[in-house]
């Protein structure tokens, strides 16, 4: 895979025990048919649906709940392997698409793309079975710098809410819904006809906006001794349900840390920084009793990080059971080496979990002590 990597490589590697050798006779299989399928592509053939379902079948094998979508590209054709909304499942298809091989005629993706308003109505109805009651989307900035949405039409507010996330995903594509979908609401009315190529133009606009209000440092630049920070009071929260204080830098990002498994870091840098937090379990031998002894922690993680050039800290938290040090990095496998190295002599340190805020990966904790250079993983 090119490129720096990302929390979800790190969690589908923790994913494919058991899962190697399906995944390699899918490919294996995939790669035996792909020229057949080109070909009735190409052709037009009455059976490309059924060459289609034999040879996707194997994917079952992996997970069946992984959805499939063939389509074109630059190259000439495209698959496309999602999880759909089953977000928890996004690091198993990447990695799945990862592992892919090189064919000519062939682009692998992980996400669906996003398609024109051209024929929208009869192309809407024909993939989702259902005909277009919305009159418009309504579109504003979210508290957790996501895009609300409002459907505005006829039928009751669960089908509206559903037309949204469909209409919304249809024209802007997967990975705009996992980044910047935010919350869904309706209002019933007599509607109109629905205009695609209007709500996909203040969408976007209100993205631009959202991108534009993000900070204007990285973490890396910030001086934690002088940040501004809002200390929320809380009992409960995604990935560390004993919390009882928070502290960050800013209520947007508190928000969306403790309160949403539908986390985007994009929604929160402008400098390709990903979010996790640190929790160290409290014990009799590191009891955490006084703010200053975690305090002590952060400025650790924050100059080590900071030295590296490679992210700091963004936030932190008391709860009943662990502590918890919010962390920004802008290279995953480097600045997690540099974390657990900046530790590794604490008691403590053996009991310390990562765990990444984007969405599909709270409930995935791993061991602090895995990110040690020269350790396996």
């Amino acid at each position: 895979m090119s490129g720096l990597r990302t929390p979800y490589d790190v969690a589908g590697e923790r994913m494919l025990a058991g899962k190697l050798d399906a995944i390699r006779d899918f490919w294996s299989g995939f790669a035996q048919n792909a020229d057949a399928i080109d070909a009735a592509f190409s052709s037009g053939a009455n059976d490309i649906l059924a060459l289609s379902q034999d040879v996707m079948a194997p994917l079952g094998d992996i997970a069946p709940e992984l959805m499939w979508e063939f389509g074109p590209s630059d190259r000439g054709h495209s698959l496309c392997i999602t999880p759909e909304w089953r977000s928890a499942l996004r690091p198993l298809a990447r990695t799945v698409v990862a592992m892919a091989p090189d064919l000519p005629r062939w682009r692998f993706l992980t996400a669906r793309t996003d398609n024109s308003a051209e024929m929208f109505a009869q192309n809407f109805q024909a993939r989702f079975d259902v005909p277009i009651t919305l009159e418009r989307i309504e579109v504003a900035p979210g508290v957790d710098r996501k895009v609300q949405m409002t459907g505005v039409g006829t039928g009751s507010a669960e089908a509206l809410g559903n037309q949204v996330l469909a209409i919304g995903t249809y024209l802007l594509g997967e990975e705009m819904d996992w980044a910047w979908f935010g919350h869904v609401d309706a209002k019933v009315v007599k509607a109109g006809d629905f205009d695609p190529e209007a709500f996909r133009a203040e969408f976007l606009s209100v993205v631009e906006a959202l991108k534009a209000s993000r900070r204007d440092e990285a973490f890396k630049d910030a001086d934690p001794d002088v940040r501004e920070a809002v200390l929320l009071k809380m009992d409960g929260a995604v990935g560390r349900l004993d919390l009882f204080t928070f502290q960050a830098p800013e209520s947007n990002y508190a928000e969306a840390a403790l309160l949403t498994t539908r986390f985007s870091s994009e929604n929160h840098s402008r400098f390709g920084e990903w979010f996790l937090f640190l929790r160290v379990p409290r014990s009799p031998e590191t009891p955490f009793d006084e703010v200053s002894e975690r305090g002590e922690i952060e400025d650790i993680l924050h100059a080590a990080l900071v030295g590296a050039g490679l992210g700091g800290l963004v936030g932190a938290g008391h709860g009943h059971e662990a502590v918890y040090i919010d962390l920004a990095v802008t290279d995953v496998d480097r600045g997690l080496a540099v974390i657990a190295e900046a530790l590794s002599e604490r008691a403590f340190f053996p009991e310390a979990t990562v765990h990444f805020l984007e969405a599909g990966l709270p409930e995935v904790a791993v061991p602090l002590a895995d990110f040690q250079q020269g350790r396996p993983s």
